[in-house]
C-alpha cells in the first residue's frame, strides 16, 4: 500500500522491483493513471 511520501522510485527500491519504477508503473498504469509522479496514499500496487 502506498504511504504518505512514497514515490514509485522509493517503492521500487524498497521492494527490489526488477525494472525499477518504470516496471512498477507499467504494472500499475490502470491504478496510477497517466502521471507516474502522482501516487496517492492508500493505493494498492501490484509488485
Amino acid at each position: 500500500m502506498v504511504q504518505a511520501g512514497d514515490t514509485l522510485a522509493s517503492i521500487a527500491e524498497r521492494m527490489n522491483v526488477p525494472g525499477g519504477w518504470q516496471a512498477l508503473y507499467e504494472r500499475n498504469h490502470d491504478v496510477l493513471g497517466a502521471d507516474p509522479n502522482l501516487v496517492r496514499p492508500g493505493q494498492q500496487l501490484s509488485l
